[in-house]
C-alpha cells in the first residue's frame, strides 16, 4: 500500500537518493550532528567523492529510458513513492541548509 510505504520513508531518520551523492552524505552528517552529538567523519578528513560508472554512458541510459517507453513500461506505485521521497529529500536538504543541485533546483 502506497500510503503505508510514505508513512515508512517519513519515518525513517535519514535517507538519500542517489542521484544526489554528496547531499545525501551532507544530510546524514547533519542529522547525526543533531541528534547524536557527532560528526560522521571528523572535520578534517575529505568527504568521499563520486565515482563515476564510466561504462554507463548518458546516451545508454537515453537508449534504456526510450526502449522502456516504448514497451509501455511504468510502475505508477514506485513513481508516486519516488516523488515522495524526493520532495521530503529536497525539504530535508533545505532544513539543514544543503544544497542538493539535481533533483531540488525544479521544486
Amino acid at each position: 500500500d502506497i500510503m503505508r510505504s510514505k508513512r515508512l520513508v517519513s519515518d525513517l531518520l535519514v535517507f538519500g537518493l542517489t542521484e544526489e551523492y554528496q547531499a545525501s552524505f551532507q544530510l546524514f552528517d547533519a542529522v547525526l550532528q543533531k541528534t547524536l552529538k557527532v560528526r560522521a567523519f571528523p572535520v578534517n578528513q575529505t568527504v568521499p567523492h563520486i565515482r563515476v560508472n564510466k561504462l554507463h554512458s548518458a546516451a545508454a541510459q537515453s537508449r534504456l529510458e526510450k526502449e522502456l517507453l516504448e514497451q509501455g513500461w511504468e510502475d505508477a506505485p514506485d513513481e508516486s513513492l519516488y516523488a515522495f521521497a524526493k520532495s521530503l529529500f529536497c525539504e530535508r536538504c533545505r532544513h539543514h541548509g544543503i544544497v542538493a543541485l539535481k533533483s531540488c533546483s525544479e521544486q
